[in-house]
């Protein structure tokens, strides 16, 4: 299997923390054939530090407004050309082994169609709690990091293949991208942010493609976006992560699975309409959104529909499988 990849990160107003993922990233034993930086919209210095730090093959995309990080994904991966794509956020700081670790641990797999390989996230401000270890969906349509805000130990330590990999610091391989792809977008720009890792997981999962945990690949992530942290979070975050919640829904999910998981859904959804006209009634907008956009969505639930090979419902109930 070919080693040689390309890193794509999308900054938005990312001053404090872009030139220390660099600074790691250019450490690595395994160095990248190209970096793209993609700014969305940043308003702060994010631009002026980046043009002041030398460093080889690196690319600058700047973008006048905030496109979300989806579409900005996009264009990164398309100025590049290598058949490894990371998918890496300014807040992570990988070992220098990172990307060796899981380029080298993929090449076992190399009868396996793999999609992504991902590497086990630690807390940048709690480097003995774990943020992910893959992404994990459970009957009510809910996706989680496996080990998210867990005390490091043996629990996690061992390989496996997982449902779908955090987009936060993970190995893409350009081919089941392109397999997958909508309209020519890899990742779908209607997430514009927030879910559309695990969006794509679906898509990745319905064509036979594989995600793989390598747990000796450590990197580090300042996590930002908690359930528990919702009321502290802005309006836009909180609004497309809705909107994006029923998205990934309404292209993925079938109509036999609706009504079996209906009586777990409906208590939460009731509730969670109930927390909106009493909490957070900027978020209501969401619906406003997907019935304005349903020809749309349902264009692209057919397209997803008529590629799918397999079902992804053994997932419901399994975090990880043996290699």
């Amino acid at each position: 299997m070919e080693r040689d990849y390309s890193v794509v990160i999308v900054t938005h107003n990312s001053a404090p923390d872009i030139a220390k993922a660099l600074q790691h990233l250019y450490s690595q034993t395994l160095k990248p054939k190209t970096t793209v930086i993609v700014d969305s919209g940043s308003k702060d210095n994010t631009i002026p530090i980046v043009k002041t730090l030398q460093y080889t093959n690196l690319k600058v995309i700047e973008l006048q407004n905030n496109v979300g990080f989806a579409s900005a994904l996009n264009i990164g991966i398309e100025n590049t050309d290598s058949p490894w794509i990371l998918s890496l956020n300014p807040d992570t700081r990988m070992e220098i082994l990172y990307s060796e670790n899981i380029l080298n641990a993929l090449s076992y797999y190399r009868y396996d169609r793999i999609a992504s390989g991902t590497g086990r996230l630690v807390r940048l401000e709690q480097t003995n709690i774990l943020d992910s270890c893959g992404i994990y969906i459970n009957p009510t349509w809910r996706h989680f990091d496996r080990g998210s805000n867990k005390v490091i130990s043996h629990s996690y330590i061992q390989p496996g293949f997982v449902f779908g990999a955090t987009g936060a610091a993970s190995f893409y391989n350009r081919e089941a991208l392109e397999d997958v792809q909508l309209e020519k977008s890899k990742f779908d720009p209607l997430f514009h942010s927030y879910r559309e890792d695990a969006e794509i997981a679906f898509r990745l999962q319905q064509r036979g493609w594989k995600t793989v945990y390598i747990p000796y690949a450590v990197c580090y992530h300042r996590r930002q976006v908690l359930p528990e942290k919702r009321s502290k979070l802005s309006k836009h975050i909180n609004y497309h992560s809705l909107k994006n919640r029923y998205l990934l829904r309404l292209y993925h999910q079938t109509f036999t699975n609706l009504i079996l998981t209906l009586p777990i859904i409906l208590p939460r959804e009731i509730g969670i309409v109930l927390y909106l006209i009493f909490k957070e009634r900027n978020s209501l907008k969401a619906y406003r959104w997907l019935w304005n956009n349903r020809k749309l969505i349902i264009e692209r639930r057919k397209e997803i529909k008529s590629k799918k090979l397999i079902s992804f419902n053994k997932w419901f109930f399994r975090r990880i499988l043996p290699t």
